[in-house]
């Protein structure tokens, strides 16, 4: 069946069109640019999705999105910015802590010393620059567009996290990622 053209949003048409300004501050080597673009341009054919689509039938995310505004850049933020208080339930747990605050990596808020041999945690920026093969071939099979979702996150992705645990390594303690937000987020 073939797909029923239908008039971008004018969140669709920003996101394509903004994109070639917005790829020149992203982070990440020259295979990430090239991966960056093709995620755009099938977003820019298949746009959000749809109830026509079967895996979105009950969540019409187009419909949802249709009155919003632009997207707003988070300013950055450190972690003397920001408490929280769901991390006090955890206070007594021995773990590696990883702290994003507005999706970007927090290296001051964070506490990974003493992570195992065979296991690493790096923010997604500093992956996009590395010069490991395990990562480029990670980043690579990652970004590839799965869906009208996915793409625009493929295409505009700043940071994360990315661990790597080597096989038969043990991690004695658990990792906990902390997702925080500071200011009209």
């Amino acid at each position: 069946m073939a797909r029923v053209a239908v008039q971008p949003l004018d969140i669709e048409a920003g996101l394509v069109d903004d994109h070639a300004a917005a790829a020149k501050v992203l982070p990440g080597a020259a295979y990430q640019s090239s991966a960056r673009s093709k995620a755009i341009e099938a977003f820019a054919v298949e746009g959000l999705p749809n109830r026509r689509l079967e895996e979105y039938r009950y969540f019409d995310l187009r419909q949802m999105l249709a009155k919003a505004g632009p997207l707003a850049v988070t300013p950055a933020a450190s972690s003397a910015d920001t408490t929280d208080p769901a991390t006090d339930i955890f206070a007594e747990i021995d773990r590696h802590i990883a702290v994003f605050i507005n999706g970007r990596f927090d290296a001051a808020g964070s506490s990974l010393n003493g992570l195992p041999d065979g296991v690493e945690l790096l923010s997604y920026a500093e992956a996009l620059n590395s010069e490991a093969a395990w990562v480029s071939e990670a980043l690579e099979s990652s970004i590839a567009p799965q869906d009208a979702v996915a793409t625009p996150n493929a295409a505009y992705a700043i940071d994360g996290a990315v661990i790597r645990v080597s096989a038969g390594v043990r991690v004695d303690k658990p990792i906990e990622v902390q997702w925080r937000a500071v200011g009209d987020v």
